[in-house]
């Protein structure tokens, strides 16, 4: 599947590499610093349309570096995705050995990172 950017720039979507609740996560042929989000099938035009908005202001952002010292820290938008003019989500950076944020506040996910005390 191809996907145009904001400005254009075509996005070959690869193989899907994980999916959660908003969406599935995609490898970018050609591109293995980056992966591209797409909402749901099902996602309502209201929260489809307010998604747009957010990303848009956020991937426009160039104030913020999502590195830190050549380490990426948040897997901030880079890019917004569209099929033909509707808007199906975002590209990002690919952060390699990293954990979700529930994985460390679930208590039934912390086995995993035993080295810290959550006392």
């Amino acid at each position: 599947m191809i996907l145009k950017g904001k400005n254009g720039k075509q996005y070959t979507l690869g193989k899907q590499v994980d999916a959660g609740g908003e969406g599935i996560i995609y490898s970018v042929e050609g591109n293995h610093d980056i992966m591209a989000k797409l909402y749901k099938e099902g996602t309502t035009p209201e929260k489809l349309a307010l998604a747009e908005k957010k990303l848009a202001v956020m991937a426009e952002d160039k104030s913020f570096d999502p590195y830190n010292e050549g380490h990426l820290r948040f897997a901030w938008p880079l890019d917004l995705l569209y099929d033909g003019a509707r808007f199906v989500g975002f590209v990002m950076p690919f952060a390699k050995d990293t954990f979700q944020f529930h994985e460390i506040i679930r208590e039934d996910q912390r086995s995993k990172f035993s080295q810290y005390s959550y006392d």
